[in-house]
């Protein structure tokens, strides 16, 4: 660059002219030295423009880059979220801050030993070997005892232990749902009940009834944004149900009991929120009926 423009015409003059050639007017040497500081800095902004442009396509080479990778940058700080919450969540349940009780479990019952006791009056002759036999669930062969030799075996005790729940089978996005239904008063289960689980906002409903031995399983539907209720009406019980505490109700002592059946209100039975957490596939529910006032 070696022309500046003219304070008074605007024309290009050069750098050194003492007259501007457009309007004929003198120049002094502070417009000219202004001319010359005007050109340096032009001139210093012509080579710093490589360096910005530079500057920025490395600044949108990263951006892209950036863009590109977020899934790298931010997955674990979304993992890590996550995670929190499902701490903070953890924290919430009672389960959280109660440990749950253990008892140890009962001592195995001994096999009852199948002996076999023979009866005979040897006249005469000399008496065989003793002869014993391993115990078994089957009677041992005929043949399998000495001449002379009655064996009588044992019959086995019956198996009293009931039978397990048949399995059942779960849909995508179901939850199991299982426990027990109880008396308070007895503190025994109670059979042939009708348990319904219904959905607060959709009201979609499941029924299940209990078993002989109390006992229920049934598959609900999670949804997130719509809470789950569980409801019971049997005769000879009052209207609603509690839900079992701990230590349970059952574990009480009588008078214990009798003093929950007579400080629960109205307002106690309540329909029962299903309470589960996100991750669970399984959920325990123990359920309680408060007997109806003797007259």
């Amino acid at each position: 660059m070696t022309n500046v423009p003219c304070p008074r015409c605007g024309m290009p003059v050069g750098l050194d002219q003492e007259i501007c050639s457009h309007c004929r007017t003198p120049r002094d040497d502070m417009e000219m030295e202004e001319g010359r500081a005007l050109v340096r800095k032009e001139e210093l902004r012509l080579r710093r423009r490589p360096k910005r442009i530079a500057a920025g396509v490395a600044a949108g080479i990263l951006l892209t880059a950036a863009w590109l990778l977020r899934g790298l940058l931010f997955g674990p700080l979304l993992v890590a979220w996550s995670d929190l919450r499902i701490e903070i969540e953890k924290t919430r349940q009672p389960s959280h801050w109660v440990k749950p009780r253990t008892f140890p479990p009962p001592p195995a019952a001994a096999a009852p030993a199948h002996v076999a006791v023979s009866s005979f009056v040897y006249l005469g002759t000399n008496s065989p070997a003793s002869v014993s036999f391993a115990p078994t669930a089957e009677a041992p062969p005929p043949d399998s005892a000495p001449a002379g030799v009655s064996a009588v075996v044992a019959t086995p005790l019956p198996d009293l232990t009931p039978p397990p729940e048949p399995a059942l089978s779960l849909g995508p996005g179901e939850l199991h749902v299982r426990g027990t239904v109880y008396d308070l008063e007895t503190g025994r289960p109670v059979p042939s009940v009708r348990v319904r689980f219904q959905q607060t906002r959709s009201e979609a409903r499941w029924e299940v009834t209990t078993n002989d031995a109390g006992r229920y399983q049934v598959g609900v539907y999670k949804n997130a944004s719509d809470g789950v209720v569980v409801m019971i009406e049997a005769p000879g019980y009052r209207k609603g149900l509690l839900e079992d505490r701990d230590p349970p109700y059952r574990e009480r002592s009588a008078q214990a009991r009798a003093d929950v059946m007579a400080e629960t209100t109205e307002s106690d039975l309540e329909p029962v929120p299903l309470r589960y957490k996100e991750s669970a596939r399984v959920v325990d529910l123990d359920l309680v009926l408060v007997p109806l006032a003797k007259k």
